[in-house]
């Protein structure tokens, strides 16, 4: 297995896994309004590295370089997923590794993320990594019609 820098050849399976993770983990993917032309239209807002087998990507972290007030420049990881085939076998833990590898050089002096709380193998996963879990901190979202309707008022 090989870790390597995401090109836009990768994009439909990065947008596959990014499917396929919001509907195993929110069963909610009438939400999503990405997509691959999208992705390639907005690529200088992200990178993403890919863990690859025998020619076939099977995980992707996608990521982008953030700034957080209390810890300054930070890498904030948008998407961590492993094909089901491929998990529990080092792959996410091969692309955590480079993950931080990147953020170290970037200097960058936090990683963050987010993982829903019935993730519980992601949970698990994360804490193996070092990560701390907050519960103090509840994550807010506002989206399109919403954020004009915002506006309007």
């Amino acid at each position: 297995m090989t870790i390597r820098q995401g090109q836009d050849k990768d994009f439909p399976i990065v947008f596959k896994f990014i499917y396929q993770l919001v509907d195993e983990i929110d069963n909610a993917t009438h939400r999503v309004t990405n997509s691959v032309a999208l992705m390639k239209k907005e690529k200088k807002h992200f990178k993403f590295i890919v863990a690859e087998e025998k020619g076939k990507v099977i995980g992707v972290a996608l990521y982008f370089i953030a700034y957080l007030v209390n810890t300054g420049k930070t890498l904030y990881l948008e998407v961590l997923f492993v094909d089901n085939k491929h998990r529990s076998k080092g792959v996410g833990y091969q692309l955590m590794q480079n993950i931080f590898k990147i953020a170290l050089r970037e200097k960058c002096g936090r990683v963050h993320w987010t993982v829903t709380n019935t993730n519980k193998n992601a949970i698990t996963f994360y804490k193996k990594c070092g990560a701390e879990i907050c519960d103090n901190q509840l994550l807010c979202d506002i989206r399109g019609a919403n954020i004009k309707k915002f506006l309007e008022n």
